[in-house]
């Protein structure tokens, strides 16, 4: 068996929010998706980006490689492909969705003690038109108590697709369920 290693290629990636700014912290993570560019190089790599928002990787496999980036406050960034070429790319994050408000009894005005917030997102159907889908994954259904809520939505309901938008779905014991429009 006769190996050929080669020394690779220098990755160097910035990570800027929609102003251009660095995102201090930012995770940048090798992740090859069905569908992405391969054969997939066995390789391990997920860093964070230093004050300057830059991620380098010294040897990268000399292919177009996937990457995700992901930071506090943002939306999750998929299938960012690149090759390393000794130049400077750049992942731009957009800023977190944060939905917040009260839920409150439709009879008394009182706040409801406990509920749960479930996160979907539209779906076409054969006719054309749309139908919510839930996700089963319990982080899309998180449960709040005082009657108030505040979430900040970081990625997809449904990850490696364009982003079709979000439907919410309150429920609580003893009410009815209520659906938003998308």
């Amino acid at each position: 068996v006769k190996l050929v290693l080669s020394g690779g290629r220098a990755l160097r990636i910035r990570v800027v929010d929609s102003n251009g700014q660095p995102i201090v912290g930012a995770r940048v993570w090798y992740c090859p998706w069905p569908g992405s560019p391969g054969p997939f190089p066995h390789v391990s790599y997920n860093t964070k980006a230093d004050a300057d928002g830059l991620v380098i990787w010294e040897h990268a496999p000399e292919q177009d490689l996937t990457f995700q980036s992901f930071a506090t406050g943002y939306m999750r960034s998929f299938e960012n492909v690149i090759r390393p070429d000794d130049q400077l790319h750049t992942i731009t994050l957009t800023p977190a969705l944060v939905i917040s408000g009260a839920v409150r009894d439709a009879d008394s005005g009182d706040l409801v003690p406990r509920f749960r917030l479930g996160i979907g997102c539209p779906q076409p159907t054969a006719d054309g038109s749309e139908q919510p889908w839930w996700s089963s994954i319990d982080r899309f259904w998180p449960v709040f108590t005082g009657g108030t809520f505040r979430h900040s939505l970081e990625e997809p309901v449904v990850g490696g697709t364009v982003n079709r938008g979000y439907v919410f779905r309150f429920e609580a014991e003893g009410h009815a369920p209520y659906v938003t429009r998308v």
